[in-house]
């Protein structure tokens, strides 16, 4: 038997932290998943885990210390804990400590990486030298490979047919360390391509969870700012916001644009055009070499007319980086879907180590 906990996010106000455990708790409900609220309502409690759940083994779902301790270091000092990155691994930035070299990294029972460099660099940079990880591939991906699943097209009806790009930008406008972000520089002018665009192109605006938030206390931004921009990606005819689940809005889509981590490599995986945004020309030094290779089978944009560029070869139904794509596919992920997918792989390897039927 097993249970999803809803927890906070206890870098937001209370009010938004609860709203956003409401709404988690409530489409894990939609989706018939066992899922537990670790608020109590009607006593404005918290959950005690040891106490109230008492669970013999916990997955946890984020490395960095976002919540409060009795979900975060209290249950992996004291429980067995297992972990699937929650991002397909790509960057590289303070010599590798934020994602690899964590108290949180070395306390895991076992860590399931989704490449074989994640192993790699677990044994030069962790301090436990990598010997909690497995490669297993990367689960969050394996509806895009699954050939019986058949996606809901959740983008808008348009009058036409129109070609469908989405927009994902990044959550670093306030990280040198990790400068993927361009937000700042093209949020505008996105706006205007969406009006130029109107009669060919609807878009999907997919930001990072985390961006909202920054703008919203960001100098030249602020609250009112921040929500007139989302409004406007609600309300064109030819655009749509979306904050959610996005396995269905990839597979649909005919494109992407962004300068996003995970994106890097998830959207790879319904090999289609992709255009990433550098900030710098020396973007590459912040991806570890699986994200290196990734980066290197994508069209690259340093300025407005890079992206004028890409969204016309789409026009034209030109796709220069097909076959880089295919190649990258066939090294680095069709081997963890070939015989068996990664959460079987996952499944079986726990069977094994703690000798369940």
């Amino acid at each position: 038997m097993y249970h999803l906990l809803s927890t906070p996010y206890i870098y937001e106000s209370k009010e938004k932290m609860l709203s956003d455990m409401e709404e988690m708790y409530k489409n894990f409900i939609k989706m018939n998943y066992p899922v537990i609220n670790a608020y109590d309502s009607k006593n404005d409690s918290w959950i005690d885990v040891k106490k109230e759940i008492n669970p013999d083994i916990i997955f946890m779902s984020n490395p960095h210390k976002l919540t409060m301790s009795g979900y975060y270091e209290d249950l992996f000092l004291n429980y067995i804990c297992l972990y699937v990155p929650y991002s397909h691994q790509i960057s590289r930035y303070s010599n590798y400590y934020a994602q690899y070299n964590q108290l949180f990294h070395n306390a895991m029972y076992k860590i399931f990486a989704p490449h074989k460099v994640d192993l790699l660099i677990h044994k030069k940079y962790s301090e436990n030298k990598g010997k909690n990880v497995e490669v297993t591939g990367y689960p969050a991906t394996e509806f895009f490979l699954d050939k019986k699943y058949i996606a809901k097209d959740v983008w808008k009806e348009q009058s036409h047919k129109k070609i469908r790009i989405i927009y994902a930008p990044h959550h670093t406008i306030d990280l040198p360390e990790l400068p993927f972000s361009n937000f700042l520089k093209y949020a505008e002018y996105f706006k205007e391509l969406v009006q130029i665009t109107k009669d060919t192109i609807q878009w999907a605006f997919k930001p990072h969870p985390l961006l909202k938030m920054k703008l919203k206390k960001h100098k030249d931004w602020g609250e009112a700012r921040t929500n007139v921009y989302w409004d406007f990606w609600q309300n064109q005819e030819n655009t749509q916001l979306e904050e959610g689940e996005y396995v269905d809005l990839f597979l649909a889509s005919d494109a992407l644009i962004h300068d996003s981590g995970s994106f890097l490599a998830e959207y790879l995986y319904v090999n289609k055009p992709v255009l990433f945004l550098t900030s710098q020309d020396d973007i590459k030094k912040y991806f570890n070499p699986f994200g290196c290779e990734a980066f290197d089978v994508c069209c690259h944009g340093k300025k407005k007319e890079d992206i004028n560029f890409f969204i016309d070869s789409l026009i034209k139904n030109n796709d220069p980086m097909k076959e880089k794509r295919e190649q990258f596919l066939e090294k680095n992920v069709y081997p963890f879907h070939k015989d068996k997918i990664p959460s079987d792989i996952i499944i079986e390897s726990i069977k094994k180590t703690f000798k369940i039927a």
